[in-house]
């Protein structure tokens, strides 16, 4: 039986229409597919949906809220956070102008030495990061013992500057794509943005970690169509979002 039943139940539903109509009004405003209400409301419903629905069958909720109208209110106070960002996501929406299927929002320079500078910033984070996370590996025993327990990682370093400096990857791989537009992809590129981006996969991959294996498949997926100049289509953008959201509920 799920805890909390009526409450719990309408809370869930409320917030799954929410969540689809923000992503509706985000691409339909916008046209733009890559809109962070149509990205975002996807990882929400993950989040804030389906985890909660899940733990609603398990008994052990009690020991945290002896009474469901706690847990209702919980999950309210987390719903009206949830309407105020989405509000503020759909409130700057502009319409994503397109020739020839090219976005002038990803298009974002054509000027070849622009890109070189941008590809100098994008290997600078990169090393930054792959040092950050192999750092934190090699101070915790080495990448064995940092992934023998769940939800494991490297050892925290000194400053929090390096310990969350894996996270850089992210953007080095966008700054990458963007080095490489009006260019051929190739093998070497590829390889490239998957060593940039390589410790938030390993720390998704051994650590069990579903909110960084979203983060780097999204950012994969926007990064080559952003290196590639177009914008992608909804389909493909809902074929990315079943994916992932399989990938990590399993």
């Amino acid at each position: 039986m799920i805890f909390g039943t009526v409450e719990t139940t309408l809370l869930l539903s409320l917030a799954t229409l929410f969540l689809g109509y923000c992503a509706y009004l985000g691409y339909n405003r916008t046209g733009d597919p890559l809109h962070p209400a149509v990205i975002l409301a996807s990882l929400f419903f993950l989040g804030m949906v389906l985890e909660p629905a899940q733990r609603l069958l398990h008994p052990e909720l009690v020991n945290f809220f002896p009474e469901y109208r706690g847990l209702a209110f919980a999950m309210a106070v987390q719903y009206v956070g949830l309407v105020f960002f989405f509000l503020g996501a759909l409130s700057i929406a502009p319409r994503v102008k397109t020739q020839g299927g090219v976005s002038s929002l990803i298009d974002i320079s054509s000027d070849a030495r622009k890109r070189e500078k941008i590809r100098l910033v994008a290997w600078s984070l990169a090393l930054f990061s792959l040092f950050g996370y192999w750092y934190g590996i090699y101070m915790n025993g080495g990448f064995l013992k940092s992934y023998s327990t769940s939800k494991g990682g490297g050892l925290s370093t000194v400053t929090g500057y390096l310990g969350e400096a894996q996270n850089l990857g992210v953007a080095a791989v966008v700054f990458y794509a963007i080095s490489l537009q009006r260019s051929r992809l190739t093998v070497t590129s590829v390889i490239a943005a998957l060593l940039m981006i390589s410790p938030t996969v390993l720390h998704a991959t051994f650590g069990g970690r579903r909110g960084p294996m979203f983060i780097a498949g999204a950012t994969l997926f926007v990064s080559y169509f952003i290196a590639i100049g177009r914008v992608p289509k909804l389909r493909q953008i809902a074929m990315m979002l079943v994916l992932l959201l399989s990938a990590m509920v399993c």
